[in-house]
């Protein structure tokens, strides 16, 4: 019995995609997934890595070898392979010895590359689920220097017509399985556009943070899809207390197409909108989407920081706490309070202002106005930021918190880390 040794004659013969690259020796699979290079990044999720294994096990009396592969983020599950296999025995691994003697492999360079009709090749159903971008496998290319990425549900085809013996089977161990959905964000915006295109902007840049640090940023690839609809009828929500009717009907069209369009997880990128969390949640639960409000969020986030005193900045049908305003449950919890009303108008001057500005200068002055705002009206040691164009504003000038002596909450960019969070927590990971 031979085995292929030369893989790119196999893949090249059976005309499969792929692309072979050379990288730095990998002496194990996590190795390998930090050394693989795919997109111009170096370095791919453990669960792009292919693992594969060589063993041999006795079928109606006769010792049969198989290649068993999954993805590099879960263990092979010897029993489950038997019982797949209905052998008379459990799998036994090769040692070194018999791997070079029968594949002409060592540890490492194994890959389901072959067209041997005897050959046995089992692949874990997982492999073929849908995955994050670009939804391909990386495997070694028969050396510990080389790779080669593929498309496994086109190979495993491929292989199909070739060897009645090639099989799907859930062959992993319980422990490592994990249901994974590729998690898709919408995002409702107008009030103003520019709030969605920040918040968009935050969560990418919170997901590029935490992916950093831990050396997994993957560029384009590591980021969630996301939907955003921007309603220009959301700016009807400034005066919301004399337009409920009107701006409910236009956000209420654009929560039922964003749940329609395979979404997961919806943000609304505004403030004063926040109001109708209770109805947009009832629909969202329709479509098995859950929605996170602004008011869960902070909540949320006030109780893990302990930050008991909050005066909050927003326009007055927000900053009152009173009928409109979405944060007057808050008050059961924290003492929240509204600026005064004078400048409450002001507050709410400035998001109109922010709405038109053109010039550098322009952003500036109104920065300064704000921060006096912030100076004066702050009852106690935090601010949180509930309006929108303020978040734009301050973004633009990071520094702002080692200026002033008061901790500031932007509510924007809190919103924004938690769905980071969401999404990042929603890839699979090595149990």
């Amino acid at each position: 019995m031979t085995y292929l040794k030369n893989k790119i004659q196999f893949l090249n013969k059976n005309n499969l995609w792929y692309i072979k690259n050379n990288n730095s020796k990998a002496t194990s699979c996590r190795d390998a997934a930090n050394k693989r290079k795919r997109l111009g990044i170096e370095g791919i999720p453990l669960y792009d890595e292919l693992k594969s294994k060589a063993g041999k096990v006795i079928i109606d009396g006769e010792e049969v070898y198989l290649l068993c592969h999954c993805r590099a983020n879960a263990y092979l599950d010897l029993k489950k392979i038997s019982i797949a296999l209905k052998a008379d025995n459990e799998v036994i691994r090769l040692d070194s010895n018999e791997l070079y003697e029968v594949f002409g492999a060592e540890y490492g360079t194994v890959n389901p590359f072959q067209d041997s009709k005897e050959l046995i090749q089992v692949f874990d159903e997982d492999i073929f689920n849908f995955y994050t971008a670009p939804h391909t496998l990386i495997t070694n290319g028969g050396t510990l220097y080389s790779s080669i990425e593929f498309n496994p549900n086109e190979l495993y085809e491929k292989l199909k017509t070739i060897n009645k013996q090639v099989f799907k089977a859930d062959i992993i161990q319980n422990k490592t399985k994990k249901e994974y959905i590729s998690t898709s964000i919408g995002i409702i915006t107008g009030n103003g556009p520019d709030s969605g295109m920040h918040l968009w902007k935050q969560i990418n840049s919170k997901i590029n943070e935490k992916f950093s640090k831990k050396n997994m940023m993957g560029g384009d690839l590591s980021y969630p899809k996301i939907i955003v609809s921007s309603i220009p009828e959301m700016g009807l929500s400034m005066e919301l207390d004399k337009r409920e009717k009107e701006v409910w009907y236009h956000l209420q069209k654009a929560v039922v197409t964003l749940c329609e369009s395979d979404i997961h997880y919806l943000a609304l990128a505004c403030h004063t909108t926040q109001y109708f969390e209770g109805d947009i949640k009832k629909i969202c639960k329709k479509y098995n989407v859950i929605f996170y409000s602004m008011a869960d969020v902070l909540e949320e986030y006030f109780t893990k920081h302990n930050i008991k005193d909050i005066t909050i900045f927003a326009i007055p049908i927000v900053a009152n706490l009173g009928e409109y305003s979405a944060y007057r449950r808050l008050k059961n919890n924290f003492d929240i309070t509204p600026i005064e009303m004078e400048l409450g108008g002001r507050i709410e001057k400035l998001g109109y202002n922010t709405k038109n500005l053109k010039s550098e200068k322009q952003y500036i002055s109104l920065y300064n106005k704000l921060i006096d705002a912030i100076k004066k009206g702050t009852n106690g040691k935090n601010a949180l930021i509930a309006l929108t164009e303020l978040s734009i504003i301050l973004s633009r000038y990071t520094n702002v918190k080692n200026k002033i002596e008061i901790n500031l909450i932007d509510g924007l960019e809190i919103y924004a880390d938690k769905f980071a969070n969401i999404y990042i927590d929603t890839l699979p990971k090595l149990n």
